[in-house]
């Protein structure tokens, strides 16, 4: 009975010696062991139900520091106390050490903060006012000089549309004068402090303003709006369809009229 006894324990101790040796080479124990293959994390299937958790003393700032052994760059992916409550945040270092070149960092009030250079597809009015550059924005047209000061001294956004000192131009095949806006398809804003938008509108007076489709305002201080209505002295205002102001200070409304 003794010497049966004994025989089983032994037995017990090398089944669990052969288990931890195994255990040794497929799972991470302890720091600086090493795990291979594919990590594998099941999905909880419901909001609110974490798949990885980070814990520690610190409830300020924790994060994930992935690194490539071959060419030394990290990527840090975390979570501070910063920012309007918290935010998650991603920075990348092509050498390891301190070259963090994309300090991406998002809020929880959705606010883009960090430089975020090389990113697109990014909503612009995130963006902190100052910083906004062509390489920030995908399928976007600025002009050359945006930027005086640190304001937007011009702007074009669209196709093949044209801004010039202080005038902004939206759409395309636009033309904003000086001091000009322009918004639409083939609308000409080129009247000193114009006014132009719509389809093929053409504000060509000082202070003009054109609006709708194929309408005219060639008179200072001139107003045409509707459809292929025309005012074409100063100070007159044509609006409708057809209608035509052509008198010093006229007013032609309706259809046709003039």
């Amino acid at each position: 009975m003794s010497l049966r006894t004994t025989f089983l324990n032994v037995s017990i101790i090398i089944a669990l010696f052969e288990v931890s040796a195994f255990a040794q080479s497929n799972y991470v124990l302890k720091t600086g062991d090493t795990m291979t293959g594919t990590l594998e994390i099941e999905s909880q299937g419901v909001y609110g139900s974490a798949g990885v958790v980070l814990s520690g003393e610190s409830d300020q700032y924790k994060y994930m520091l992935f690194e490539d052994d071959e060419s030394g760059a990290m990527w840090s992916v975390g979570m501070g106390r910063a920012m309007e409550g918290r935010r998650f945040e991603i920075w990348y270092s092509p050498d390891g050490e301190y070259e963090w070149i994309l300090p991406f960092q998002i809020g929880t009030n959705g606010a883009l903060y960090g430089d975020a250079s090389g990113l697109v597809n990014i909503n612009a009015g995130s963006i902190a006012p100052g910083t906004i550059t062509s390489d920030k924005l995908d399928k976007v047209y600025l002009t050359d000089e945006v930027f005086t000061n640190g304001n937007i001294s011009s702007l074009r956004v669209g196709l093949n549309s044209s801004a010039y000192i202080n005038s902004m131009a939206v759409g395309s095949y636009n033309v904003a004068s000086n001091f000009s806006f322009a918004s639409g398809r083939l609308v000409r804003a080129t009247g000193l402090y114009s006014h132009g938008e719509g389809f093929n509108t053409r504000a060509t007076a000082h202070s003009a303003h054109a609006e709708g489709y194929i309408t005219a305002a060639s008179g200072m201080g001139s107003h045409a709006e509707g459809w292929s209505s025309v005012a074409s002295n100063d100070a007159s205002h044509a609006e409708g369809w057809g209608t035509v102001a052509g008198g010093d200070y006229s007013h032609a409304e309706g259809g046709s009229t003039k």
